[in-house]
C-alpha cells in the first residue's frame, strides 16, 4: 500500500523506513524475527485521521541486535502475544487490523534503532529486488 518514503505517511525519522501491507482484518500477522515483546496495545477501536495517531494497536518485538519491529494497525483485541513473550521467526504474534491512523485494513511495518529512528529492512531472497502485490515474502 506505502512504501519507504511514502507520501501520505512515511516521512518522518520513525517511518521513513515503515512499509504498509494491505491486509483483510482479521488476517495473522507473524514476526519478521524471534525476539521479546516489549509491548502490546490491543485495547482502541477506532480508525481515522490523524487525530488517531497514537491510537494503533500494536506489538513491539526487541530483537537481539537491539532494533524493535513495530507491528501496527492490529485488530481490537487482536494481538497474541504478551510482554515479556520470547517469540520464534514466524510465530503468529496478532491479526491485522484497521485502528489509529488508517483508511484502510492494513499492517504497518517498521524497524527502529535507539532512539526512534527508522532503518532500511529487507526481506530473504529480496534484497535490491521490487516486493510485487500478491508474492509471498521469505522471512
Amino acid at each position: 500500500m506505502q512504501p519507504w518514503n511514502g507520501k501520505l505517511s512515511h516521512f518522518t525519522r520513525e517511518s521513513k523506513y515503515a512499509l504498509d501491507f494491505d491486509m483483510p482484518e482479521g488476517d495473522t500477522i507473524c514476526a519478521a524475527r524471534g525476539g521479546i515483546v516489549i509491548r502490546t496495545i490491543d485495547h482502541f477501536t477506532e480508525n481515522g485521521g490523524k487525530e488517531l495517531k497514537d491510537k494503533a494497536n500494536q506489538v513491539v518485538v526487541l530483537h537481539d541486535d537491539g532494533t524493535m519491529a513495530f507491528y501496527v494497525h492490529l485488530l481490537h483485541r487482536g494481538v497474541l502475544v504478551e510482554a515479556g513473550d520470547t517469540i520464534r521467526k514466524g510465530q503468529i504474534i496478532g491479526l491485522s487490523g484497521n485502528t489509529g491512523y488508517s483508511t484502510k485494513p492494513h499492517l504497518h511495518f517498521v524497524v527502529r534503532e535507539a532512539p526512534d529512528k527508522s532503518v532500511p529492512m529487507y526481506f530473504k531472497g529480496y534484497q535490491g529486488r521490487i516486493l510485487k502485490k500478491g508474492r509471498k515474502v521469505g522471512y
